[in-house]
This record gives structure tokens, sequence and C-alpha cells, in this order.
């Protein structure tokens, strides 16, 4: 998180990641008092845990290019809510950690959580891993967010959201999976349904 302390010689910034003993003497703290000014903070942990992804390198988006898992984030012909719903193309072809998503909202989207899945029978999927998106996932446009989720091969994308809608293709695309309700945290495992020709705008990045 970054600070701003008030100084004779003005307003200086520190960021609470990577301060050093020098910049902690320049504001005339110890490295303990600036820890007990840390723990007096209000937490906002969301927003500390993506600060901490991008330190440590795990979360830095990708250039522009073709999504390693799930399909395009484009703007298409209906839109779907209600449903945790998994893209059915383009399965991943490596293992490793989702770093960021795209994703198209037709509606303001709130309560968004992405997650990877994989079958286990037929249309019986599991989740394999999650994550929650705080905020607001603004309509109309590509969304792209930072996320940390866990990959292997042959898995595929999905969400779930409080609210909002986003858009499907109903014209084009192999298939998509969808049941009613939130079914994607960690080892949720359910019987869905299947859709087809369908399409879900979500796609995301393997780092």
């Amino acid at each position: 998180m970054i600070f701003q302390f008030h100084t004779p010689q003005g307003i200086t910034e520190v960021d609470s990641l990577t301060v050093t003993d020098n910049e902690l003497a320049f504001i005339n703290m110890t490295r303990e008092e600036f820890n007990m000014f840390l723990a007096s903070q209000p937490r906002d942990l969301p927003a500390e845990i993506d600060e901490l992804k991008v330190f440590l390198g795990i979360n830095s988006l990708p250039p522009p290019g073709p999504v390693d898992i799930g399909v395009e984030a484009i703007d298409r012909n209906e839109t779907a809510s209600g449903n945790t719903t998994i893209e059915g193309s383009n399965p991943s072809s490596i293992s490793g950690l989702i770093i960021s998503i795209d994703i198209w909202a037709a509606t303001n989207m709130a309560g968004l959580m992405v997650g990877s899945f994989y079958t286990t029978n037929g249309n019986t999927l599991k989740c394999r891993d999650s994550e929650a998106i705080a905020g607001t996932i603004t309509a109309g446009s590509k969304v792209t967010k930072a996320v940390s989720i866990a990959v292997e091969i042959g898995d595929y994308i999905g969400c779930y959201f409080d609210t909002g809608s986003v858009d499907i293709s109903t014209n084009t695309g192999d298939f998509y999976w969808y049941l009613s309700g939130r079914h994607i945290d960690p080892n949720d495992e359910e019987t869905y349904n299947s859709a087809s020709p369908r399409r879900l705008s979500l796609g995301g990045y393997i780092g």
C-alpha cells in the first residue's frame, strides 16, 4: 500500500511492500514504528491481495493475444445470468495458473467468481480452483482482471456472478455447460446441463 507522510521537505510517498531503511529515516521512523503504524491502519484485504500479487509477479497481465483457455470476450447476440456457466471449447493445453481473465458483461456485474473445472463423468464437472473478483464489472466492453487460479491440462473455464448478466452466443460456437445457482467453490461437483451452439464471453491467460 502507498502511504503519504508530511515532512519538512513536503509530502513523501512510501510503499509498505518495498520501503527501505533510508526512506524510513527520511520520515523519521524506525522499522518497528512503521510496522506499528501499519498494524493500526484499516485493512482493505482485496486491495492488499491484488497489490501483493503484482509485487510477486504472479498477476502481471499478458500482452494481447489468443486466450489460453475459453474464448474471446466480445459483444455477442444474447445474455445469460443466474447460472454457473462453463465454456465447453478450448480447454487448457497446459498446466499452471490462470493469471488474468477477459470477460464481457452485458449488464453491470457484481459478485463475479471465475474458476477452473474438469469433467469427472460425462456432463459431471468438478471445480478445481476459483477466485472471487471484487467490485463491479462494467458492461459494454471487454474487462480484464488479474487472478491466480490453478489449472491443469484439459480444464475448462467458467464463472458465476450474483447480479448482472454476461454476453453469450446462441448462433455460433460449440457448447457450454450451465446449472442454476453457485457451484464454483473448489471441489464443488455437479451434473450440468449442456446447450449448443453456445459460446460464453470468458477467456483466460495462463502463466
